[in-house]
């Protein structure tokens, strides 16, 4: 039997991209915020819940993300997830989840060239 590891979000830039790398590849993190609304059936309220995901890119499209993306702009972002393990101030190990990213499509990046 064949496996499958797909993840697709489209959310909002929590911050500006960061490069990572110590070395000449560029590995590029940011946080990407995603919404869900529902309507509470007890009370009619509405309740929106706001999940954060860490995107991992690598190489020239990584180098696209640091140039064109800033805090807020939304993005689509295409890859697979991956789980690692992550060590708290309390030496408490905790599950890390990324998204290695595929493809990063710019929904509506403000291009840092063109504020000047």
């Amino acid at each position: 039997m064949r496996s499958y590891n797909k993840a697709v979000i489209l959310g909002r830039l929590g911050r500006e991209p960061k490069n990572i790398s110590n070395d000449d590849k560029c590995v590029v993190v940011f946080p990407v915020a995603t919404n869900e609304k529902h309507v509470d059936k007890a009370t009619g309220e509405v309740k929106e819940y706001t999940d954060w995901h860490s995107v991992v890119v690598y190489g020239k499209q990584g180098e696209a993300c640091l140039d064109q993306l800033d805090k807020g702009d939304r993005v689509l972002v295409e890859g697979k997830m991956r789980v690692g393990i992550h060590k708290s101030e309390g030496e408490y190990k905790l599950p890390k989840v990324e998204i290695m990213a595929r493809e990063v499509s710019f929904i509506d990046a403000s291009g840092r060239e063109e504020e000047e």
